[in-house]
């Protein structure tokens, strides 16, 4: 228990640390006129310097009349004859209203709380302000519809309670690309901010977005830019900062995780997103908000938002330093939520685009928007807003439209806008733009995405491609400044990025068209690069495209020639998924022996190249696959063994793949290994990568295992490196091709002597039981890497 001494000398060092770092270089207990002051600092003005006397004071109670009164009699003379002194009483509990009176009543002196002397030091007022009003001036409170977690729940009621729990986790609100992560950031901090300013013992809300990042940002350097030198926050120092947010003063907003992790691997958006989270602390509050998709997989989610590593054996272990965020997930709109969002902001477009709108008109096409022909588009907010947006034109019909053609017209219509500036040449016509935004788009997209890119980084190719044929007076920084003035970018004096990443990805698409029906495609490099670039978003782009018009499909077609040459070109699975969506597979021969077309037949029993369901054809096809490849060239193995450990990753019962395993360790083979051992004891066999990879494979990465009497064999998934290795080779990569830690899956023995019995009769099935069950046979047989046969 703290005596009254130690807990005013406490209270009073804690006032000392704020005003340290704040390089006011305070002094503790010194003696001015025989009175013993507490605190002493001087803080720099213009032309001449302040000096504070503060009394610090924690009586655990209300500051009353007669407590104010002993404070302004012993400091009154400190400061009543200088002009340049100041005395305040700083309280760690409340201050009655007649004691606040008595003190402020008199000149150069003032009485206040811990929180507001907190507030003070670091002037936020004009950056609550900011945010406060910030979405009044785009009319928000009269269109926005609250987003709702998957569990139904208000997502700023769920932030409320969370603030009010000291001890909760932080919060990872996640959701796909247009479901108004940003905009409830935004919506949130102002309402935080209007509640901050009326009452200082609130937190006050920082909102950060992350979309600008750079490789190499600390975190010192993020947060001044922030609030230094955009906000203008008089006062701030780091240090300051640091120590406020750690005695639980402000409540971050970090806004969009996944635009920061676009164009890193995952290893350096790790020790990015650590760099964060030294924010983090026992009273610290963090809400970080982005695409879930951003994390590729299970391993990804754990190590982020969980705070838990995975080791080389695939045990779980916590990251040292992180806590785990409570992960809340954006329900899209529900259809009424939709039509609801519609009917408000729809009319709030037309006046922004005419000054008087005709009412009846407003009235009939807002039937036709929420008429239901929309409703599998509209329950993204993203794409309702651009749906209004189109819908402005009254001479546009509304039918058959998709996801592809929605994007289409409304970038159209805003780079029509872009045009009709004033000070556009009109030497470079709309086409022109558009393919400029798209090439921009792209290159942004190959290098980095969403970050902050210098003007005079753009290339000049990029700009003389797009304006080939046309006669200008530009030399290449006038081109470059032109061509970027009409560009749907954030644009700053010598800076630029795409804010709104749909339309990237959107620009991206139309741009894999282009290269497409230009042949650019069909360079080695060209083609490396572009297909391995295709996310879900798009693939969905290029896949509703192909529904809108044949001329789409027809482009895409020209895909599958790409996968046909040697060696096969990288791709990822998504680009797979859009092949699979526009070609007709009846031309596909099952039996070429080209990696590719191995994957492709799998992909399409599949349905799907994510491979998140696994038909049963697939399985059939997959057992198939690894039979025909076994005698083939190692690459054809490597490609059909990449698929199985990619299908045993995913799939949670292994009983449900044993036809494939079956396959895998094929029972001749491994009855062949037992004749071996019974003709010869004391021969070792070598088993050569080169020459048998599915035989190697299992030598390399399975191992047998006894539980409770049972025998299982275990498959370390480490083998998808492994074939990874072999694929990369030949320029042949998906999405799957990534560091993964080891991890096992196990089957038991008795369910795969089963599945072959049928087939391989008795005899076999006794042998291959044999080989599981002896050790020593299972010794006689190594896997070799460089030997050949």
């Amino acid at each position: 228990m703290y005596s009254t001494v130690q807990k005013g000398n406490a209270f009073r060092d804690q006032v000392v640390s704020i005003l340290a770092a704040t390089n006011f270089n305070p002094l503790a207990e010194t003696r001015h006129n025989h009175i013993k002051v507490d605190v002493t600092w001087v803080a720099p003005q213009f032309d001449e310097s302040l000096r504070y006397f503060a009394e610090a004071k924690d009586y655990g109670r209300t500051f009353t009349k007669e407590d104010c009164h002993k404070f302004v009699v012993e400091y009154g003379p400190l400061v009543s004859n200088d002009e340049n002194s100041r005395a305040w009483l700083i309280s760690k509990g409340p201050i009655s209203p007649d004691a606040r009176a008595l003190v402020d009543g008199h000149a150069r002196m003032k009485a206040m709380t811990y929180d507001e002397f907190q507030r003070k030091i670091l002037r936020v007022e004009d950056y609550l302000s900011e945010l406060r009003d910030r979405p009044s001036d785009e009319q928000l409170d009269k269109w926005y519809v609250p987003p709702r977690s998957e569990e139904g729940r208000a997502l700023d009621e769920i932030v409320m309670e969370w603030l009010d729990v000291e001890s909760a986790q932080q919060i990872a609100i996640m959701g796909g690309y247009g479901k108004g992560k940003s905009t409830f950031a935004q919506a949130m901090c102002s309402k935080l901010a209007g509640i901050a300013l009326k009452d200082q013992t609130k937190r006050v809300p920082i909102l950060i977005p992350l979309g600008e990042i750079n490789d190499e940002i600390s975190l010192e350097g993020l947060i001044g830019k922030h609030l230094a030198a955009k906000a203008k926050v008089h006062g701030y120092s780091f240090s300051l900062f640091s120590r406020l947010n750690q005695a639980g003063r402000f409540v971050i907003f970090l806004d969009g995780f996944d635009e920061m992790k676009h164009g890193m691997t995952f290893t350096k958006f790790d020790s990015m997103f650590s760099e964060l989270l030294r924010l983090d602390g026992p009273r610290a509050k963090i809400v970080v908000l982005g695409r879930d998709t951003a994390l590729h997989n299970d391993e990804e989610f754990r190590a982020i938002i969980e705070g838990q590593l995975t080791t080389e054996y695939g045990l779980p272990m916590k990251a040292p330093g992180r806590r785990p965020f409570t992960p809340v997930r954006i329900k899209d709109f529900s259809v009424d939520e939709a039509k609801d969002y519609i009917r408000r902001f729809f009319p709030i477009a037309m006046t922004r685009h005419v000054k008087d709108p005709d009412s009846k008109w407003i009235e009939s096409r807002l039937h036709e928007l929420t008429s239901g022909q929309f409703d599998t588009i509209i329950t993204r907010p993203v794409h309702a807003s651009m749906l209004c947006e189109i819908a402005k034109d009254d001479s546009f019909g509304l039918q058959n439209l998709t996801k592809f053609g929605l994007y289409e017209r409304f970038v159209h219509v805003l780079l029509r806008r872009e045009v009709q500036k004033k000070g556009r040449d009109s030497v470079f016509s709309l086409k022109v733009r558009q393919r400029f935004n798209s090439s921009l788009a792209y290159w942004l997209w190959e290098n980095g995405g969403a970050k902050t890119v210098d003007l005079e980084s753009i290339p000049i190719g990029i700009c003389k491609k797009v304006t080939k044929g046309i006669i200008h007076g530009y030399d290449d920084k006038k081109l470059r400044r032109e061509l970027v003035a009409g560009c749907l970018v954030d644009k700053g004096t010598e800076t630029f990025y795409f804010s709104h990443r749909s339309i990237q990805e959107f620009l991206v698409a139309t741009e894999l068209l282009e290269m497409t029906r230009s042949r650019m495609l069909w360079e080695r490099k060209v083609a490396s690069q572009a297909l391995s670039l295709i996310n879900a978003e798009i693939a969905d782009f290029l896949i509703t495209g192909a529904q809108e018009t044949e001329a789409i499909s027809r482009t895409l077609s020209h895909w599958l020639d790409l996968l046909t040459e040697k060696p096969a070109t990288i791709i990822s699975d998504y680009a797979c998924d859009v092949i699979l969506r526009v070609v007709d597979w009846a031309i596909v021969d099952r039996n070429a022996n080209t990696p590719w077309m191995d994957w492709l037949s799998f992909y399409s029993h599949g349905k799907s190249a994510s491979r998140k369901t696994i038909t049963p054809a697939a399985i059939e096809d997959l057992a198939y696959r690894i039979t025909k490849a076994r005698n083939k060239p190692i690459e054809e193995q490597a490609a059909v063994l990449f698929l199985v450990a990619g299908l045993l990753v995913r799939q949670g019962v292994l009983e449900d793949v044993t036809p494939v395993l079956a396959a895998w360790f094929s029972p001749e083979i491994i009855a062949d290994w037992v004749d071996t051992y019974d003709s010869n004891s004391r021969t070792t066999n070598a088993v050569s990568k080169n020459s048998y990879l599915f035989s190697w494979a299992m030598l390399k990465f399975t191992e047998v295992l006894r539980r409770n009497g049972k025998i299982f064999i275990r498959v370390d998934l480490s083998l998808l490196s492994e074939c990874a290795e072999v694929l990369k080779k030949i320029g042949f990569v998906g999405d799957d091709i990534q560091a993964h830690s080891r991890r096992f899956e196990d089957i038991s023995l008795d369910y795969y002597l089963d599945h072959i019995r049928t087939t391989v009769g008795p005899l076999t099935t006794a042998k291959v039981e044999r080989y599981f069950c002896d050790e020593k046979i299972r010794r006689r047989f190594e896997p070799v890497e460089r030997r050949s046969r």
